[in-house]
């Protein structure tokens, strides 16, 4: 088996089922709930780049942009380069209002982005 949740191991495959519950709670309108579901499946495997970026989308609909702004950052950070046009465009959508992050997302820079979000923690 080749999938994605066959890769992480017993543990992995647990966040994939917490992951797949968020974006159920998600679709229906539960962001909050969706949120508290996804911190499970990033319980079990931290560096799982889909769970941070439905993470974000959580605290996006709660209006809590720069910590979506984070989650988005994660998991861009663990993903190819050609993979993360759609979540840079995410994170620059989010942060509008912040010229430095807006800018550090528009240019895809992990660096500037990663310190520009520890000044705002």
């Amino acid at each position: 088996d080749a999938s994605p949740s066959s890769c992480f191991g017993a543990d992995g495959r647990l966040a994939v089922r917490w992951n797949m519950l968020g974006a159920v709670l998600a679709s229906r309108g539960r962001p909050a709930d969706a949120l508290a579901v996804y911190d499970e499946a990033l319980a079990l495997q931290p560096n799982y780049p889909r769970a941070l970026t439905n993470r974000g989308l959580a605290l996006q609909a709660g209006e809590e942009l720069t910590a979506a702004a984070g989650s988005w950052t994660a998991a861009a950070g663990l993903l190819p380069t050609w993979a993360c046009m759609v979540t840079f465009a995410m994170l620059a959508k989010a942060v509008e209002d912040n010229p430095a992050m807006a800018e550090a997302a528009e240019q895809r820079s992990l660096p500037r982005l990663r310190e520009l979000l520890g000044e705002a923690a």
